[in-house]
Protein backbone atom coordinates (compact mmCIF):
# COMPACT_ATOMS: atom_id res chain seq x y z
CA UNK A 1 0.00 0.00 0.00
CA UNK A 2 2.69 2.42 1.18
CA UNK A 3 4.77 1.77 -2.26
CA UNK A 4 1.38 2.60 -4.71
CA UNK A 5 0.62 5.92 -2.65
CA UNK A 6 4.43 6.87 -3.26
CA UNK A 7 4.11 5.98 -6.86
CA UNK A 8 0.67 8.40 -7.38
CA UNK A 9 3.30 11.10 -5.42
CA UNK A 10 5.70 10.35 -8.18
CA UNK A 11 3.67 10.29 -10.90
CA UNK A 12 1.76 13.48 -9.92
CA UNK A 13 4.68 15.47 -9.38
CA UNK A 14 6.02 14.14 -13.16
CA UNK A 15 2.41 15.16 -14.18
CA UNK A 16 2.99 18.97 -12.39
CA UNK A 17 6.73 19.50 -14.03
CA UNK A 18 5.21 18.43 -17.46
CA UNK A 19 3.11 20.85 -17.25
CA UNK A 20 5.18 23.68 -15.93
CA UNK A 21 7.31 22.48 -19.16
CA UNK A 22 4.92 23.06 -21.16
CA UNK A 23 3.91 26.67 -19.96
CA UNK A 24 7.59 27.55 -21.01
CA UNK A 25 7.12 26.65 -24.75
CA UNK A 26 5.40 29.91 -26.99
CA UNK A 27 1.73 29.86 -28.27
CA UNK A 28 3.45 28.68 -32.01
CA UNK A 29 4.86 25.59 -30.58
CA UNK A 30 2.07 24.69 -28.35
CA UNK A 31 -0.06 25.77 -31.18
CA UNK A 32 0.91 22.48 -32.54
CA UNK A 33 0.77 20.61 -29.58
CA UNK A 34 -3.19 21.45 -29.94
CA UNK A 35 -3.53 20.53 -33.31
CA UNK A 36 -2.88 16.87 -32.28
CA UNK A 37 -5.49 16.57 -29.57
CA UNK A 38 -9.28 16.11 -29.25
CA UNK A 39 -11.34 18.65 -28.09
CA UNK A 40 -11.56 17.08 -25.07
CA UNK A 41 -8.25 16.77 -24.18
CA UNK A 42 -7.28 20.38 -25.87
CA UNK A 43 -9.74 21.77 -23.28
CA UNK A 44 -8.62 19.49 -20.23
CA UNK A 45 -5.08 20.73 -21.29
CA UNK A 46 -6.55 24.86 -21.47
CA UNK A 47 -8.32 24.16 -17.79
CA UNK A 48 -4.56 22.90 -15.84
CA UNK A 49 -3.24 26.03 -16.37
CA UNK A 50 -3.66 29.44 -16.88
CA UNK A 51 -1.06 30.48 -19.70
CA UNK A 52 -2.38 26.50 -21.66
CA UNK A 53 -5.91 28.46 -21.43
CA UNK A 54 -4.71 31.21 -23.84
CA UNK A 55 -2.26 29.11 -25.61
CA UNK A 56 -5.68 27.54 -26.51
CA UNK A 57 -7.39 30.32 -27.32
CA UNK A 58 -4.46 31.32 -29.61
CA UNK A 59 -5.02 27.90 -31.20
CA UNK A 60 -8.15 28.59 -31.43
CA UNK A 61 -8.32 31.79 -33.54
CA UNK A 62 -12.04 32.00 -34.78
CA UNK A 63 -12.72 28.30 -34.77
CA UNK A 64 -15.76 28.77 -32.42
CA UNK A 65 -17.11 31.48 -34.26
CA UNK A 66 -20.76 29.45 -34.51
CA UNK A 67 -21.33 27.22 -31.22
CA UNK A 68 -24.64 26.42 -33.28
CA UNK A 69 -25.41 22.58 -32.29
CA UNK A 70 -22.14 22.15 -30.73
CA UNK A 71 -22.85 21.17 -27.10
CA UNK A 72 -25.08 18.07 -28.66
CA UNK A 73 -22.33 17.21 -31.17
CA UNK A 74 -20.40 16.79 -28.29
CA UNK A 75 -22.75 16.16 -25.55
CA UNK A 76 -20.45 13.69 -23.31
CA UNK A 77 -18.43 16.75 -22.36
CA UNK A 78 -18.73 17.84 -19.16
CA UNK A 79 -19.96 21.35 -18.48
CA UNK A 80 -17.07 22.36 -16.41
CA UNK A 81 -14.82 22.01 -19.69
CA UNK A 82 -17.22 24.29 -21.21
CA UNK A 83 -17.10 26.82 -19.45
CA UNK A 84 -13.10 26.66 -20.24
CA UNK A 85 -13.82 26.88 -24.00
CA UNK A 86 -16.36 29.77 -23.38
CA UNK A 87 -13.94 31.16 -20.90
CA UNK A 88 -11.13 31.43 -23.70
CA UNK A 89 -12.96 31.66 -26.63
CA UNK A 90 -16.56 33.24 -26.14
CA UNK A 91 -15.09 36.54 -27.18
CA UNK A 92 -15.18 35.37 -31.03
CA UNK A 93 -18.65 33.52 -30.53
CA UNK A 94 -20.64 34.94 -33.03
CA UNK A 95 -23.75 32.24 -32.47
CA UNK A 96 -24.82 29.16 -30.61
CA UNK A 97 -27.18 27.11 -29.25
CA UNK A 98 -28.44 28.04 -25.49
CA UNK A 99 -27.37 25.94 -22.61
CA UNK A 100 -29.24 26.52 -19.59
CA UNK A 101 -26.37 25.03 -17.58
CA UNK A 102 -24.12 27.58 -18.66
CA UNK A 103 -26.36 30.32 -18.66
CA UNK A 104 -23.75 32.22 -16.47
CA UNK A 105 -20.97 31.46 -18.72
CA UNK A 106 -22.40 32.59 -21.72
CA UNK A 107 -23.50 35.96 -20.15
CA UNK A 108 -19.84 36.46 -19.07
CA UNK A 109 -17.65 35.63 -21.68
CA UNK A 110 -19.50 36.28 -24.68
CA UNK A 111 -20.14 39.86 -25.09
CA UNK A 112 -19.75 39.62 -29.00
CA UNK A 113 -22.93 37.24 -29.65
CA UNK A 114 -25.52 38.03 -32.60
CA UNK A 115 -27.32 34.92 -33.10
CA UNK A 116 -29.15 33.07 -30.74
CA UNK A 117 -31.17 29.53 -30.83
CA UNK A 118 -33.23 28.66 -27.77
CA UNK A 119 -35.80 26.16 -25.66
CA UNK A 120 -37.57 27.94 -23.53
CA UNK A 121 -38.44 25.65 -20.62
CA UNK A 122 -41.17 27.89 -18.21
CA UNK A 123 -37.79 26.76 -15.69
CA UNK A 124 -35.66 28.54 -17.15
CA UNK A 125 -37.61 31.48 -18.30
CA UNK A 126 -36.45 33.80 -15.57
CA UNK A 127 -32.77 33.63 -16.67
CA UNK A 128 -33.50 33.97 -20.52
CA UNK A 129 -35.76 36.73 -20.29
CA UNK A 130 -32.86 38.61 -18.35
CA UNK A 131 -30.57 38.08 -20.87
CA UNK A 132 -32.73 38.43 -23.69
CA UNK A 133 -32.80 42.13 -22.20
CA UNK A 134 -29.76 42.67 -21.60
CA UNK A 135 -28.13 42.11 -24.89
CA UNK A 136 -31.63 44.18 -26.48
CA UNK A 137 -29.16 46.20 -28.52
CA UNK A 138 -26.46 43.71 -30.08
CA UNK A 139 -28.69 40.93 -30.77
CA UNK A 140 -29.58 40.32 -34.37
CA UNK A 141 -31.09 36.96 -34.80
CA UNK A 142 -33.32 35.23 -32.10
CA UNK A 143 -34.70 31.73 -32.83
CA UNK A 144 -37.10 30.63 -29.57
CA UNK A 145 -38.91 27.57 -29.60
CA UNK A 146 -41.35 27.85 -26.68
CA UNK A 147 -42.29 24.98 -24.51
CA UNK A 148 -45.60 24.78 -22.92
CA UNK A 149 -46.08 27.03 -20.28
CA UNK A 150 -43.80 29.38 -20.96
CA UNK A 151 -45.53 32.60 -20.41
CA UNK A 152 -46.01 34.74 -23.40
CA UNK A 153 -44.67 38.07 -21.96
CA UNK A 154 -41.51 37.07 -23.32
CA UNK A 155 -42.25 38.31 -26.90
CA UNK A 156 -42.21 42.07 -24.55
CA UNK A 157 -38.66 41.92 -24.36
CA UNK A 158 -38.05 40.68 -27.85
CA UNK A 159 -40.00 43.93 -28.99
CA UNK A 160 -37.48 46.05 -26.85
CA UNK A 161 -34.21 45.34 -29.10
CA UNK A 162 -33.35 47.48 -31.52
CA UNK A 163 -31.05 45.42 -33.76
CA UNK A 164 -33.22 42.34 -34.18
CA UNK A 165 -33.38 41.48 -37.78
CA UNK A 166 -34.31 37.95 -38.07
CA UNK A 167 -36.83 36.57 -35.49
CA UNK A 168 -38.12 32.63 -35.36
CA UNK A 169 -41.13 31.92 -32.93
CA UNK A 170 -41.98 28.04 -32.43
CA UNK A 171 -43.97 25.75 -31.07
CA UNK A 172 -46.45 26.95 -28.58
CA UNK A 173 -47.72 30.82 -30.09
CA UNK A 174 -50.73 32.56 -29.17
CA UNK A 175 -52.30 35.88 -30.40
CA UNK A 176 -49.99 38.21 -28.89
CA UNK A 177 -47.80 37.85 -31.77
CA UNK A 178 -49.29 40.84 -33.22
CA UNK A 179 -46.87 42.38 -30.08
CA UNK A 180 -44.06 42.19 -33.12
CA UNK A 181 -45.77 45.42 -34.85
CA UNK A 182 -43.64 47.62 -32.73
CA UNK A 183 -40.43 46.79 -34.34
CA UNK A 184 -38.83 48.80 -37.00
CA UNK A 185 -36.15 46.68 -37.62
CA UNK A 186 -37.19 43.00 -37.74
CA UNK A 187 -36.94 42.02 -41.82
CA UNK A 188 -37.51 38.27 -41.46
CA UNK A 189 -40.07 36.95 -39.58
CA UNK A 190 -40.83 33.34 -38.93
CA UNK A 191 -43.83 31.86 -37.31
CA UNK A 192 -44.71 28.29 -36.65
CA UNK A 193 -47.20 27.04 -34.45
CA UNK A 194 -46.44 23.12 -33.35
CA UNK A 195 -49.19 22.71 -31.01
CA UNK A 196 -52.42 20.59 -32.26
CA UNK A 197 -55.25 22.05 -29.34
CA UNK A 198 -55.44 25.53 -30.37
CA UNK A 199 -54.80 27.26 -33.84
CA UNK A 200 -54.05 30.98 -32.87
CA UNK A 201 -55.26 34.09 -35.30
CA UNK A 202 -52.20 36.41 -36.98
CA UNK A 203 -53.39 39.42 -38.16
CA UNK A 204 -50.54 40.35 -40.54
CA UNK A 205 -52.02 44.15 -40.36
CA UNK A 206 -51.37 44.39 -36.76
CA UNK A 207 -47.93 42.72 -37.06
CA UNK A 208 -47.01 45.58 -39.60
CA UNK A 209 -49.04 47.83 -38.72
CA UNK A 210 -45.56 50.08 -37.30
CA UNK A 211 -44.22 50.34 -40.64
CA UNK A 212 -41.59 47.55 -40.49
CA UNK A 213 -39.69 47.26 -43.50
CA UNK A 214 -40.35 43.47 -43.91
CA UNK A 215 -38.23 41.23 -46.63
CA UNK A 216 -39.41 37.71 -45.97
CA UNK A 217 -42.04 36.39 -43.96
CA UNK A 218 -43.19 32.52 -43.13
CA UNK A 219 -46.31 31.36 -41.43
CA UNK A 220 -47.49 27.89 -40.59
CA UNK A 221 -49.97 26.35 -38.73
CA UNK A 222 -52.04 29.70 -37.60
CA UNK A 223 -55.46 31.21 -38.44
CA UNK A 224 -53.54 34.04 -41.06
CA UNK A 225 -55.98 36.88 -41.12
CA UNK A 226 -54.75 39.53 -44.38
CA UNK A 227 -56.82 42.49 -44.24
CA UNK A 228 -57.83 44.43 -47.64
CA UNK A 229 -55.45 47.42 -47.65
CA UNK A 230 -53.00 47.52 -50.39
CA UNK A 231 -50.76 50.08 -48.42
CA UNK A 232 -50.41 47.78 -46.17
CA UNK A 233 -46.43 48.66 -44.53
CA UNK A 234 -46.12 44.82 -44.07
CA UNK A 235 -46.25 44.56 -48.32
CA UNK A 236 -44.47 47.54 -48.96
CA UNK A 237 -40.51 45.80 -49.08
CA UNK A 238 -41.78 42.36 -48.97
CA UNK A 239 -39.75 39.85 -51.24
CA UNK A 240 -40.52 36.24 -49.86
CA UNK A 241 -44.03 35.01 -48.60
CA UNK A 242 -44.08 31.41 -47.55
CA UNK A 243 -47.72 30.35 -45.98
CA UNK A 244 -48.22 26.81 -44.50
CA UNK A 245 -51.80 27.14 -43.66
CA UNK A 246 -55.23 25.41 -43.55
CA UNK A 247 -57.47 28.52 -42.83
CA UNK A 248 -56.39 32.06 -44.56
CA UNK A 249 -58.64 34.92 -44.34
CA UNK A 250 -57.17 36.98 -47.45
CA UNK A 251 -59.95 39.01 -49.02
CA UNK A 252 -57.05 40.93 -51.60
CA UNK A 253 -53.19 41.01 -51.27
CA UNK A 254 -50.58 43.51 -52.89
CA UNK A 255 -47.56 42.91 -53.18
CA UNK A 256 -45.44 45.06 -55.29
CA UNK A 257 -42.01 43.53 -54.71
CA UNK A 258 -42.36 40.08 -54.12
CA UNK A 259 -39.91 37.59 -55.75
CA UNK A 260 -41.26 34.48 -54.06
CA UNK A 261 -44.34 33.37 -52.86
CA UNK A 262 -45.57 30.19 -51.91
CA UNK A 263 -48.90 29.09 -50.37
CA UNK A 264 -49.95 25.66 -49.58
CA UNK A 265 -52.66 24.83 -48.17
Amino acid sequence: MYLFFYNLFRYRISVMENLKKLTYLPFEVLDLVFSELSLQKKLELAQADEYLGYAFSYHSRENYKSLKDIFELHSSLPTELWEVLLKYCGSTVKELTWNDDLALAIQQYCPNLESVYIFVHPESFDTIQAFLSDRKDSLKLIELTLHRGVPKTILNVVTRMTNLTKFKIVRYIDDNVHLLGNMDCLQELNIEHLADEYEPCVNTYLIGSSGGTYRKVTQANVKLVIENKFDHPIWSYLKHLKITNRKINMTACFVPHCRELSVLM
